[in-house]
């Protein structure tokens, strides 16, 4: 890049774009696709706060001194991981490429958004992807799945469970039932107002039987009513 080892940011990107300009293949001054692609390279490890923290770090060390050693019998369980990694990655661009055909073109935060890889993981994986031609980087650092990348998944299409823990997909809201009408008395008490209470029908009272009437009574009231003239 032509920069000192602690240039900002907006230096980097500064020399970025004069490489750009000079190499740049079709429109470039001295079209050179290698430093064309160093330059890329180096710019996406550069602009990268951990990239450039892990770069520092190997570049300060002294890489060939370094000790090294054999990962163990994880690294043959985590090459199947791998291909998982490299998958989710391209079905995260092939989807977003459907949705919006127009801008197909995603950043590296807005990849993050999609898919749970940690800065090893998928710089590991976009370099397989780049170097097989499954995915390009254009001069912003913006990804796109090529049309090798959506051939390459339809040819060998991913099992859902193999890629699901890797992507982030958002929850859908389950679906709201209305519960059943409560009782008049339970919803007036939740309301806090008072329920006239149901009218009492009253039962019909029977009529008082007759006082039974003497034998002599009912005579007297049979005699012929004699009128005096």
């Amino acid at each position: 890049m032509g920069v000192d080892p602690k240039a900002s940011t907006d230096e980097i990107h500064a020399s970025y774009s004069k490489l750009i300009e000079q190499y740049h293949p079709q429109r470039g001054k001295t079209p050179d696709k290698e430093k064309y692609e160093a330059a890329q390279l180096a710019f996406e490890v550069l602009a990268d706060p951990e990239g450039r923290k892990l770069f520092d770090s190997v570049r300060s060390g002294g890489e060939d001194e370094a000790e090294v050693s054999f990962s163990g019998l994880g690294f043959f369980s985590d090459m199947k991981k791998d291909v998982d990694r490299r998958n989710v990655i391209l079905i995260a661009l092939y989807d977003h490429k459907r949705q919006k055909p127009r801008t197909p073109a995603i950043t590296r935060r807005q990849l993050d958004m999609l898919i749970s890889l940690t800065e090893e993981e998928l710089n590991m994986a976009i370099w397989y992807l780049k170097d097989r031609g499954m995915m390009i980087v254009d001069d912003r650092s913006k990804m796109q799945i090529t049309a090798a990348g959506m051939d390459y998944l339809m040819a060998n299409l991913p099992a859902p469970e193999s890629v699901l823990p890797f992507l982030k997909i958002k929850k859908e809201e389950e679906p709201r039932t209305e519960a059943p009408a409560p009782p008049l008395a339970n919803l007036a008490a939740a309301l806090g107002t008072a329920v006239a209470p149901e009218p009492v029908v009253a039962e019909p009272v029977a009529a008082p039987s007759p006082s039974p009437i003497s034998q002599a009574t009912l005579n007297i009231l049979r005699r012929p009513l004699k009128l005096s003239t």
